[in-house]
């Protein structure tokens, strides 16, 4: 299987068949502007997976059907986290990593007492949420356990030290202040 980086340049839905658990599978044609053709294949009639004009990663694999005929097949290429911890898959990583901070968001909009301010749109939970995202990803780069610790203490900072009455917390920026000193403990516990 090879990676290449391109723009669709032509997508058509080519017929669709169901799957053995009750669902539809949509196989589109694709024409990248790098001059590769072949198949992909979704779940969705309208698909999101790829689209025109849109710079993407992707991969082309020679496939076999039943009746001898060979096809490309071309998927988006999936990100692989090259941190230390065994293979994790960089967009599951970054899953897990938003659904801590998006909680920890809702947590600190409660300790504050900031609820008014967070209007149907969430975007000012989600900007929250994001700072938290960005700082960890920054502080943690390709370092899995780093991340780790980041997320956890993130957890341990926003849950518990707001009942610190000498901490005296008011805003997002003193909470990663605190996540800093006890990411750095962890650190030095761990030489």
């Amino acid at each position: 299987m090879s990676e290449y980086i391109s723009k669709p340049t032509f997508i058509e839905l080519n017929r669709s068949y169901p799957t053995q658990y009750d669902t539809m599978n949509y196989e589109f044609n694709i024409t990248m502007e790098d001059g590769r053709e072949g198949i992909f294949t979704t779940t969705k009639e309208n698909q999101t997976k790829f689209t025109l004009g849109k710079e993407v990663k992707y991969t082309v694999e020679r496939k076999t059907d039943k009746k001898g005929n060979s096809f490309d097949k071309i998927n988006i290429a999936k990100e692989t986290f090259s941190g230390g911890g065994g293979g994790n898959s960089k967009g599951k990583d970054s899953s897990i990593l938003g659904s801590v901070c998006l909680e920890m968001a809702n947590v600190v909009v409660e300790k504050l007492g900031i609820q008014e301010n967070i209007l149907p749109d969430l975007k000012s939970l989600h900007a929250l949420a994001n700072k938290f995202y960005v700082y960890i990803e920054a502080k943690s780069g390709n370092d899995v356990q780093l991340r780790i610790n980041y997320q956890s203490r993130l957890k341990e900072v926003c849950n518990y030290f707001f009942t610190y009455p000498n901490l005296n917390i008011k805003n997002s920026t003193q909470i990663l202040e605190y996540v800093d000193i006890e990411v750095e403990y962890l650190q030095n516990k761990g030489k």
